[in-house]
């Protein structure tokens, strides 16, 4: 018996130094097992970070831990297509954003579809910012437009991240004339150093990267999407305030499921959500990677995908003008 005690105590001193709470929930109570979030962006990225504040206080009311899985690739295609064909049990998660919603839309012959999913809740919302190697000499969109014109051969454009990300510099470049060149990257470390360095001219980032890009020096913050300012850089414009109203997508993270998840499961996992995002530690963490905490229950964030779905059809045709965009893989 003393030495199944010290094996016991043993196994909950790993489970603490790994950073994986002990199971806490009761015999037969759902979830009995570690629930997984699949993030469609590699480790680092905005939504990966996101995802790590949101599910450690989730993981506490859950009562299991929460592994948060970064399958970047294919513009988040691999990963909704894995949490689509993942069994329907409350054990697989999304970390959804646009991807969800635009990618349907500007992409053919996809695997899978909105409908596949069960939405859980929407938790924070965040602005695009749209930014220059600060080694090019224009902040502002009306200099960039300028430059433009006397600058043909301005660099390329680096279109990174997410469709989110990528359609919008694709609308700032229909806007002010660029001609750009598709440069995909899947994690955000080496784009950035290519912008520092000015081998690309423009791209749009969000909110985290960047907070951490404002007094570095090395970009400039030409404008950001949404209807308000943002706290963190309130000198900034809006895209509206800049010249160029007609961009001015917003950024989104939640959760899904997959379709047919049990209603009950699908609640007790919004709860937690909605309990977490209360938390002055979780907000205090979110809006210090600039987005804004906009917490939506399963039937509002149902509306809200519908909604953002007709965003986006709406935007294909000026995306779509914008040279080719890849055909993301399939597996």
């Amino acid at each position: 018996m003393i030495k199944d005690r010290v094996k016991l105590a043993g196994a909950f001193a790993l489970a603490c130094l790994c950073g994986i709470a002990p199971s806490t929930s009761a015999a037969g109570e759902w979830p009995e097992q570690p629930i997984q979030i699949i993030v469609p962006y590699s480790a680092g990225g905005a939504v990966d970070v996101l995802t790590r504040i949101i599910s450690k206080e989730m993981s506490k009311d859950l009562g299991q831990p929460i592994i948060v899985q970064p399958r970047p690739g294919g513009e988040g295609n691999i990963a909704a297509l894995a949490v689509a064909r993942a069994k329907p049990d409350g054990y697989t998660l999304l970390s959804s954003s646009a991807v969800l919603t635009s990618i349907p839309v500007l992409f053919d012959d996809i695997e899978w579809s909105p409908k596949d999913f069960t939405p859980i809740a929407r938790f924070a919302t965040s602005s695009g910012f749209i930014i220059s190697s600060a080694k090019l000499p224009f902040k502002t969109i009306p200099e960039l437009k300028s430059y433009v014109q006397k600058h043909p051969d301005l660099p390329s454009a680096v279109l990174i991240g997410g469709a989110y990300t990528t359609i919008v510099t694709h609308m700032v470049g229909k806007a002010t004339g660029i001609d750009l060149l598709f440069v995909p990257y899947q994690g955000a470390a080496q784009h950035m150093t290519d912008l520092y360095e000015g081998r690309v001219a423009l791209a749009t980032v969000s909110g985290n990267l960047a907070c951490g890009a404002i007094n570095d020096n090395k970009v400039n913050i030409l404008a950001i999407t949404g209807d308000k300012r943002s706290s963190a850089a309130p000198d900034i414009p809006t895209t509206k305030e800049a010249g160029i109203a007609e961009v001015n997508m917003q950024g989104w993270y939640g959760l899904h499921a997959p379709a047919g998840t049990p209603p009950d499961r699908v609640a007790k996992i919004a709860q937690a959500l909605d309990n977490a995002v209360k938390k002055d530690s979780v907000r205090q963490a979110l809006e210090k990677a600039c987005v804004t905490v906009a917490y939506q229950n399963p039937e509002e964030f149902g509306k809200f995908v519908n909604d953002d779905i007709k965003h986006w059809k709406e935007a294909a045709p000026m995306i779509k003008t914008q040279g080719k965009m890849p055909t993301p893989p399939k597996n």
